[in-house]
């Protein structure tokens, strides 16, 4: 007997959205290793190509992949439909696309507070609804990837944490929702995390600003930052037949931070 076997995925549809960097891309490359079919989706076309390459190369299988703003509406039915026709189910729905702006409330404007709300609320909203007949009929399972900035605020990354806290109770009532239908949804929120975002113009600006705050505060007690690598490894185990009882539940992986402070 395989003592692995409730972990692989052979047989299963995963659509990942935002899955061509960071978290997102290591959960893509992990999925497939254990033998599911992906949907993949980013804004960029050579990273897209980029992907599918990898993905064929390590695992034999070419993902479907689909292009453009996740919050577009078009994008949402194409991730749906387009998956639906290639392969004919779908099992899992990993909600992961994200944006983030840094600013307090003097200097965060109305537009992005609407725009990281389209993103990290009314897009998963979407998916999850245009998902939910083919899930309700593989008795599949959603992961929301969330953030500790959800479940405590921060200075300086206010319309962040505002959909990002709306993204996790959007999860806990779906739980209810969903469950009798036998779709399991549960919420991934990674700490401090090495991804691509922290590279970008946004993310050093954030880096800098925040820096001398960030040094009064507890330390993470394992002492650094999350590889995107062991976030993939939560939601893996998360969509995987092994975690069949775990629903409407909330994975903190931060090293320990969220619970060292007072």
């Amino acid at each position: 007997m395989d003592p692995y076997a409730k972990l692989r995925l052979m047989g299963k549809v995963a659509i990942v959205t935002g899955s061509t960097a960071g978290i997102g891309k290591a959960t893509a490359l992990l999925l497939a290793s254990r033998g599911a079919k992906l949907t993949i989706h980013g804004r960029r076309q050579n990273r897209l190509d980029e992907l599918v390459a990898e993905i064929e190369n390590t695992s034999g299988h070419k993902p479907f992949s689909v292009i453009g703003n996740i919050e577009h509406e078009s994008v949402r039915q194409q991730l749906v439909s387009g998956t639906v026709a290639k392969f004919g189910q779908i099992d899992i729905l990993i909600n992961n696309a994200g944006w983030a702006k840094i600013g307090n409330l003097e200097e965060i404007g109305s537009a992005a507070v609407r725009t990281m709300l389209e993103v990290h609320v009314l897009a998963p909203f979407e998916l999850c609804k245009k998902a939910l007949p083919s899930l309700s009929a593989s008795k599949g399972n959603i992961v929301m990837v969330s953030s500790t900035l959800g479940l405590r605020g921060r200075a300086d990354f206010l319309a962040y944490t505002i959909a990002k806290a709306a993204m996790d109770n959007m999860m806990r009532s779906l739980s209810a929702d969903l469950g009798p239908k036998g779709v399991r949804i549960n919420s991934v929120n990674p700490g401090g995390t090495i991804t691509e975002i922290l590279r970008t113009d946004e993310g050093q600006a954030f880096i800098k600003k925040v820096i001398s705050k960030a040094v009064q505060e507890p330390p993470n007690p394992l002492g650094r930052s999350a590889e995107a690598s062991e976030i993939a490894e939560v939601i893996a185990f998360l969509v995987s037949d092994a975690a069949s009882m775990i629903n409407g539940s909330t994975y903190v992986v931060d090293g320990g931070k969220i619970a060292s402070l007072n």
